[in-house]
């Protein structure tokens, strides 16, 4: 039990603990060796819904301090972004966070409702994807203005990370929506309850994060790594002590 890495070296343990991506982890680093019915159904391609699939963050010569963390802009016309039709524009602000930007300047994040396919035909295209990611912060600007007078002269930084910005440097399946097809009960995962965090026939080997949750809550996805450890500790007849 071990890793190869991509250098070729090989790192062996008694236990390996996955927070990689579940179907990148099962179909192509166990070579899809493990898996039953079940195992096959959650790595089937998740379904192209819509999502928060890009963001557009701007760094801003403006002072956010006075504006609330989140915000919820509704729009006198419709407008269509990266091919789905907002009536609102939702965004987060950092004023509050003096480590985010110098003093006087503030960033903000605006969240954004599209589709996985959409990003991908794009991507197959480098140049038509980056000329879409500098449309859509024009027009997110351009409505900013609406609230935020002289903003389009204020804007200094801007970076538009898509589902495909996730999914090249995190390594996630369709980005950071990609969890496993099976249908989830919030209550009972936010309890660490019907999490699923082996495979068959892979002894040693526990899986981690929201492909042991299927949630994408932070707070949970922490604990699997915890629950993992206390799973352990008790198959090998070992106390469990955490520091807090």
């Amino acid at each position: 039990m071990g890793a190869r890495l991509i250098d070729g070296s090989e790192h062996y343990a008694d236990l390996v603990i996955s927070d990689a991506d579940g179907r990148k982890t099962i179909l192509d680093l166990l070579a899809g060796k493990y898996m039953d019915e079940r195992i096959k159904g959650y790595c089937a391609d998740p379904a192209d819904e819509t999502s928060w699939a890009v963001h557009v963050f701007l760094g801003v010569n403006r002072n956010l301090s006075c504006e609330p963390s989140a915000l919820a802009m509704l729009l006198d016309e419709p407008a269509t972004i990266a091919g789905h039709t907002n009536a609102s524009v939702e965004m987060q602000m950092y004023g509050f966070d003096k480590t985010m930007a110098p003093a006087g300047k503030g960033v903000i994040k605006v969240e954004l409702v599209s589709s996985y396919s959409y990003w991908k035909n794009l991507h197959a295209d480098r140049p038509r994807y980056d000329e879409e990611k500098q449309k859509v912060a024009q027009q997110v600007i351009d409505l900013l203005e609406n609230r935020f007078a002289g903003i389009k002269g204020q804007v200094e930084v801007i970076d538009v990370p898509t589902l495909m910005t996730w999914e090249r440097y995190m390594g996630g399946s369709h980005g950071f929506v990609g969890m496993p097809n099976k249908k989830v009960n919030i209550l009972a995962s936010a309890f660490g309850k019907g999490w699923e965090m082996t495979l068959p026939g892979l002894a040693n080997f526990y899986l981690v994060g929201q492909w042991a949750t299927s949630a994408g809550a932070l707070f949970s996805n922490a604990l699997s790594g915890r629950t993992a450890i206390r799973t352990i500790c008790k198959q090998q007849g070992k106390r469990f002590v955490s520091e807090r």
